[in-house]
């Protein structure tokens, strides 16, 4: 293994953000991994010392995550197509997402009598490279179609929570 001078790792490191791995495991036992190097271009961040890095979050990873409940008198069909549609946005806009996850509550009992509140039915969440690749998905025709075809008809109003943030922080 070849060693590098201190001086040389600190010019990477203010060159360079972070390379980051990540693995993630299906349900089917197989091993996917996501490597991303991403420019340092504007937030600073104190490593140790007096030493600065800088990173961009236009160049972070970003993720999304919603929750809602589904109405009571949704039928099975319109849920299935709920599912499918938002299971079919990776492949509509690739390569935008990193990964995504779709789950539905186990309604156990604990989630369905919390003392702060019921579980919402409902989760989706996705990772994307950058902001620019999530906003690229939450303004794309295809997501708005999703929402307004098939999440909007069997929603609970007022359900919805959402947030984004930066996985890398």
């Amino acid at each position: 293994m070849r060693k590098f001078s201190e001086s040389v790792v600190k010019m990477v490191a203010l060159l360079f953000s972070t390379i980051a791995l990540r693995g993630t495991t299906g349900r089917n036992g197989v091993h996917s991994f996501t490597c991303s190097l991403r420019m340092a271009t504007t937030r600073r961040a104190k490593l140790n010392n007096n030493e600065y890095s800088t990173t961009s979050l236009a160049a972070a990873n970003i993720k999304h995550v919603v929750m809602f409940n589904v109405l009571d008198e949704a039928s099975d069909e319109k849920v299935q197509a709920m599912k499918e549609g938002l299971l079919g946005l990776p492949g509509k806009l690739n390569p935008l997402f990193l990964s995504h996850e779709l789950g539905f509550d186990l309604k156990l009992e604990g989630g369905q009598n919390h003392p702060a509140g019921k579980n919402r039915s409902v989760i989706w969440s996705a990772i994307f490279d950058n902001v620019n690749d999530y906003e690229a998905y939450d303004t794309s025709d295809e997501h708005i179609s999703v929402v307004q075809d098939f999440i909007k008809p069997i929603i609970v109003p007022g359900s919805r929570s959402a947030i984004q943030y930066d996985i890398d922080e």
